[in-house]
């Protein structure tokens, strides 16, 4: 069976197409293609097929889809590739079946032979390549919203392609074949100066100086007028070089490097040398004015002001709602594409009137996330971080925006150290010390002037409402002072209000005249009260209760239950709140408040809102967030043993999760929200939330690898227990934080911290609860090398759990103590306990322990001489592994079935198992990787 996605979607058999009918089904085959050979998660799926509001059928009709697909895919003896997981589906590919895949491997092919400067077969391959394109690649399968990152990245991979195969061709004199092939696409993406860069190279080649050098001066105009930059240094140089080049051709460049991949890697493919981060935000359409400072800025950005000494900052400062982020990402957003290596951004919330800006350490594991640090090779301390962080960025052309920034000392850990990466600070900090110590180069940003403030106005309410009341209008900028924050609200409500005369507005605010003291700050207060005396009455109490959620955005059920709303009834005060610009719906289902409006809401809130209103407000909100939290620790582990929750007040009831997809969905969205929720309730007197939140949001950090989060959040719960003086709390507090130190290389802390709990738990007279503390005490000794003491730990926890009746804690200890006397040479006994912990688990339906155990039992077999059955229950392991997406595990199976194939001589089997090992692992940015790649090394 062959697969086609670059270009319409495709299926065929033999040779013969496959008809794949009917839009939904189509779309599902889309998305499984793009991630071939991965399990996709079924919320992913829905989002595909039915976007961000799938209707209350859609999983049932997706179930229905899969089934029909499968159907349509299955071989005459009913096999095929489509294949159902416990959270999603996965299609399998193999080698040839899929043009993506044969795309990706003559690339990788072509810039291996360009690199050697085997130009002719390059030139091939990158032909080949792209002659397997058909046209927008899924185009009749996919809507525009969905999978949107993966075919920006196809479409990437196809442009860098273009490039490669025009610079085998340029190598071998081939400049007419180039200059036919590059046309087009500088035309369709006039901004790419690689692409006009090779294209000036290939008409000098051919004799064409004086067209070579048009192509640079239009290049310079669209820039000039569009970005308001020059091309870079190295176009410059080569312009230069054609000006005054005899005929010969110039400018050869170093050998090619390698690009993105076309889509995430699977075990199968080539592992990408870094992911490529796009994080800017979406830009307003409405800009208007700022020339001069464009200007500057892109001076200020220019790698030619450089003298190689360290690296690019501009700073962009000025008063609330001056328009520096706004500024700051029109700039960034338009030179994107002199960053190959991708744009970092971060809203660092250095003024939020949450009083809660990002620390440095959130902000460099934020960035480190995003630049593929594999989360358990992220180090304990900021100093070790920040190394990291600047060791990813070095050799890379990556653009940093930080975004409202509250001092130096904030900024500093996130400079990178490579005059490659320039960084785009915004602050109403003057940043002094940034300017002082660094280098910075400054950019103060003042009100916008009278003809901009217009300008900008016209933009948004059209010519002819300017023209028809300029008197007006002008009056309109004064009231606004010139702040484009305030122009933009005013703006919002006229649009609304086609009918309403500007002068109408106006006399409206006159009896607001009392909020203006004559300053920035209190005029745009009464601008804002334009829009929000305006509102209806939910909407306006929705608006002030805001002011309370964490944030740093709220989504639709949040505000709803923030206000005791029916979510419809909260949808449409959202709506309505949009409208008036007063909030930005800046994802479906999500909003946002300037900050300058959120501090407007709280003043409003102290004036209008009783105490025990406000109260009330934090409590259905802190409710929601713990209880629908606490709903996806027990889907994601049910095994835990759980904690006792009082019930939700009124209208703080949680969000249903239907399954182990909607569990990790809903965390990845509310994931900035919950770690802000639990300081939130600390300062708001709700200590019972402050630690039960952290305990709730254990294992999704920890599947995702934010162990870091896992200690702030665990401290934080340690000392709200303390307030409380609750040693339930503590105790659980202690184990986790015990825990979490150990694998964060903190092995005295993580020691003090378990017997701490030990203590406590012991107090509490709690069999099952010193049991588990003991367990993890058993693996910290098994970690420092001491084997016999780990085994008398897990000994004594499983005489607790046995004491206790708890019978899955004691198929877990049965587990670790047949591992540790497999660990001490007792494979017998090992057999023994392992078997009998494999029996309750199947029994209890803990399938990623039994998994675990299957592991534990491969090696006590294979320790004792009985390979084939060691064979059985290794492939036993990896099948649950697989089907769970343990992939860490899966790569440790793996390994150990390489080693057992390579004990029983079978080398050819042992190499393919340690290979996709090494893939895993590779893909994974896991230490483990250099001992496997070592025993594939071995003669």
């Amino acid at each position: 069976m062959r697969f086609a996605v670059l270009g319409p979607l495709a299926v065929s058999r033999a040779d013969a197409a496959v008809p794949i009918g009917g839009p939904l089904v189509r779309s599902l085959l889309a998305v499984l293609l793009l991630n071939a050979n991965r399990t996709v998660p079924t919320a992913q799926l829905l989002a595909a097929l039915w976007g961000d509001r799938p209707p209350a059928t859609a999983a049932a009709s997706l179930n229905n889809h899969v089934m029909r697909l499968r159907r349509l895919l299955a071989d005459p003896d009913g096999t095929g590739p489509l294949h159902r997981a416990p959270d999603g589906c996965r299609i399998a590919v193999g080698p040839g079946q899929l043009d993506l895949d044969d795309f990706t491997a003559h690339c990788a092919e072509g810039r291996g032979l360009l690199t050697a400067d085997r130009c002719a077969e390059a030139a091939d391959r990158f032909a080949a390549a792209l002659a397997l394109w058909r046209g927008e690649p899924l185009g009749d399968a996919l809507d525009s919203g969905a999978e949107s990152a993966a075919l920006d990245r196809l479409r990437e991979a196809r442009l860098q392609a273009v490039e490669q195969l025009a610079e085998a061709r340029l190598r071998l004199g081939r400049y007419d074949q180039v200059i036919a092939d590059l046309r087009p696409e500088v035309h369709a993406h006039p901004w790419v100066e690689p692409l006009h860069g090779r294209l000036m190279r290939a008409l000098h080649g051919a004799g064409r100086q004086a067209d070579a050098l048009a192509v640079y001066r239009e290049l310079r105009r669209e820039l000039a007028r569009e970005l308001g930059i020059e091309p870079s240094p190295a176009l410059r140089g080569l312009h230069q070089e054609i000006l005054s080049a005899s005929a010969a051709p110039v400018g050869r460049p170093a050998p090619v490097t390698a690009p993105p991949p076309a889509v995430a890697p699977t075990p199968r493919h080539p592992v990408p040398a870094h992911p490529v981060p796009r994080q800017l935000p979406p830009v307003t359409r409405w800009f208007a004015g700022r020339t001069a400072e464009l200007k500057a800025l892109a001076e200020a950005m220019d790698p030619a002001e450089d003298d190689g000494a360290g690296v690019r900052i501009a700073t962009v400062t000025g008063t609330a709602g001056i328009g520096k982020t706004t500024l700051a990402l029109h700039w960034a957003h338009h030179a994107a594409d002199r960053f190959p290596d991708g744009q970092l951004y971060l809203n660092l919330r250095g003024f939020d009137p949450t009083g809660q800006p990002v620390a440095p350490e959130q902000a460099v594991r934020a960035f480190l996330d995003a630049l593929g640090a594999a989360p358990e090779r992220i180090p304990a301390t900021l100093a070790a971080q920040t190394a990291l962080y600047r060791t990813l960025l070095a050799e890379r052309r990556v653009l940093v925006v930080l975004d409202n920034a509250r001092d130096a000392e904030q900024v500093r850990p996130l400079l990178p150290g490579s005059a490659g990466c320039p960084v785009l600070v915004t602050s109403r900090s003057r940043l002094a010390g940034l300017v002082a110590v660094e280098g910075a180069r400054p950019l103060p940003l003042d009100l916008l002037s009278g003809p901009e403030a217009v300008d900008l106005l016209a933009r948004r309410l059209g010519p002819e409402t300017v023209a028809r009341e300029p008197a007006a209008i002008d009056g309109l900028v004064a009231a606004c002072a010139r702040l484009p924050l305030a122009l933009g609200v005013a703006a919002a409500r006229l649009a609304l209000n086609p009918a309403l005369p500007v002068g109408e507005l106006l006399a409206r605010a006159d009896r607001l005249a009392a909020l203006n003291a004559g300053d920035a700050a209190t005029d745009v207060r009464a601008v804002f009260s334009w829009s929000y005396e305006q509102l209806s009455a939910p909407a306006a109490r929705l608006f002030r209760l805001l002011s309370v959620h964490p944030g740093p955005d709220a989504s639709l059920v949040a505000a709803a239950r923030l206000a005791g709303l029916p979510v419809g009834r909260a949808r449409s005060a959202l709506d309505e709140l949009t409208e008036a610009h007063l909030l930005a719906e800046t994802a479906p289902g999500r909003f946002l408040s300037h900050d300058l409006l959120r501090a407007y809401a709280a003043e409003l809130a102290a004036d209008e809102e009783t105490a025990a209103e406000l109260r009330a407000a934090t409590a259905r909100m802190l409710d929601h967030c713990l209880h629908t939290a606490h709903a996806a620790e027990r889907l994601l582990s049910p095994a835990r043993d759980p904690i006792t929750l009082a019930p939700p007040g009124p209208g703080g009831e949680p969000e249903p999760l239907a399954d182990v997809a909607a569990a990790l969905a809903w965390c990845d969205a509310e994931y900035r929200v919950l770690l802000a929720a639990g300081p939130a309730a600390a300062a708001a007197g709700f200590d019972v939330h402050a630690w039960q939140l952290p305990w709730a949001c254990l294992t999704y950090l920890l599947r995702r690898g934010r162990r870091h989060d896992v200690r702030a959040g665990q401290l934080a719960a340690l000392a709200a227990a303390e307030r409380l003086g609750d040693r339930r709390g503590q105790a659980l507090a202690h184990r986790h934080l015990g825990q979490v130190c150990r694998a964060l290389g903190e092995q005295e802390a993580a020691r003090a911290h378990l017997l701490a709990a030990l203590d406590l738990e012991q107090a509490l007279d709690s069999r099952s609860g010193q049991a588990n503390v003991l367990h993890s005490l058993a693996i910290w000794y098994e970690q420092a090398g001491d084997p016999g003491t780990a085994l008398g730990h897990a000994r004594r926890a499983l005489d607790l759990h046995r004491a206790a009746g708890h019978r899955a804690g004691q198929a877990r200890l049965l587990n670790a103590v047949g591992w540790y006397h497999s660990l001490l040479g007792d494979h017998r006994q090992a057999l023994a306990d392992c078997q009998e912990a494999l029996t309750l688990l199947r029994a209890s339906g803990d399938r990623y322990s039994e998994a675990c155990t299957l592991n534990s039992l491969g090696h006590a077999h294979a320790q004792s001489g009985d390979p084939a059955a060691a064979l059985t229950a290794y492939r036993s392991a990896l099948t649950l592994h697989r089907e769970l997406g343990s992939r860490p595990q899966e790569a440790q199976t793996l390994t150990d079935l390489g080693d057992l194939h390579h004990a029983t001589g079978d080398h050819a089997a042992a190499t393919t198992h340690w290979r996709a090992a090494l893939s895993l692992l590779t893909a994974l940015s896991h230490p483990d990787a250099e001992q496997v790649r070592a025993r594939l090394a071995r003669p």
